[in-house]
């Protein structure tokens, strides 16, 4: 029996490995999304995201729809040549396999062991980094930052800043017979509602070898041990918690309100906040771009994920 030449079959947007003529096609991939005139997305591409990112498909197929139309708009609106940064792209992971001394086969196997990706995902990824850093870089040459934008950010940093505390822990050793009335706790509970100052409440102390105070450290929840978070909040309503027993020794969690009046910052300070505005308004105007296209660029969807 002789055997017709091999042949490619795309129905339906599935694709179709080579088979004999006279054989039932087997399913290899599916076309899950079309963008205009852009390369197809694929049903593994669209998997090989979620998979790296830890993400379901549909938010996958999202973004890969979204890379699909960044391009077309750095190519129409921006007039972005597209094969260079693909070029430029290509340089770089060659750059970084070099660098490493690897051939391009174990440069594939680190790729899947260590990233779970393949070349094709790598040279893709770095692709849309590049374009998007050069997108980025066209965007932010619209962005105005006038000196009341920067007074008012600082302004709100400043109000920010002073919604957090900073704690201090006040260990008092505890006498051969404790005091019931707890009465050198009252005490130093009364000079920092009087002195209001760690340092005149540590000068005043200095010469008490039974009391004892920590540096302060700015308060994250989450960065304590469980059982001063529970003292926290128990108290959290008040400047100073109740003394409770902590290894040997009375201890207090002083919590120090952050008071900042004085928001004069450094050349190089208000450089730092006046880039960090840009690059907000920057990434603003970026997703509004692109939420933009998107609305207005003709997609068919062949997946339901």
């Amino acid at each position: 029996m002789k055997y017709k030449k091999w042949t490619f079959f795309l129905v339906s947007g599935l694709f179709f490995q080579p088979v004999l003529a006279v054989m039932a096609p087997v399913l290899i991939d599916k076309v899950c999304f079309e963008v205009g005139n852009q390369e197809p997305g694929l049903r593994s591409e669209v998997l090989a995201l979620a998979k790296k990112e830890g993400i379901s498909p549909k938010p996958a197929q999202v973004e890969l729809i979204k890379q699909r139309i960044l391009q077309t708009y750095a190519k129409q609106k921006l007039k972005f040549n597209l094969e260079q940064i693909k070029k430029a792209a290509q340089e770089h992971v060659d750059r970084v396999r070099e660098k490493a001394g690897l051939s391009l086969t174990e440069f594939k196997e680190k790729l899947k062991d260590l990233y779970h990706m393949t070349l094709t995902q790598f040279v893709r990824d770095t692709e849309h980094f590049y374009l998007k850093s050069q997108v980025m870089a066209e965007l932010r040459k619209q962005v105005v930052i006038t000196e009341d934008d920067l007074q008012k950010a600082l302004r709100e940093r400043l109000k920010e800043s002073n919604k957090g505390f900073d704690v201090v822990f006040i260990s008092i050793k505890e006498p051969s017979l404790p005091s019931a009335d707890l009465a050198k706790e009252k005490a130093i509970k009364k000079q920092i509602t009087l002195l209001k100052s760690l340092d005149k409440v540590k000068t005043f102390y200095e010469n008490d070898k039974s009391v004892s105070f920590s540096e302060p450290s700015p308060y994250k929840k989450g960065n304590f041990l469980p059982h001063y978070e529970a003292q926290l909040q128990k108290y959290e309503k008040h400047e100073i918690t109740e003394p409770f027993s902590d290894n040997g020794k009375m201890t207090m969690i002083w919590k120090i309100r952050k008071n900042i009046t004085d928001h004069k910052l450094s050349e190089t300070a208000l450089e730092k906040e006046r880039n960090s505005l840009y690059e907000e308004a920057t990434k603003q105007l970026f997703d509004a771009v692109v939420s933009s296209e998107l609305a207005n660029s003709p997609v068919i969807s062949n997946c339901d994920w």
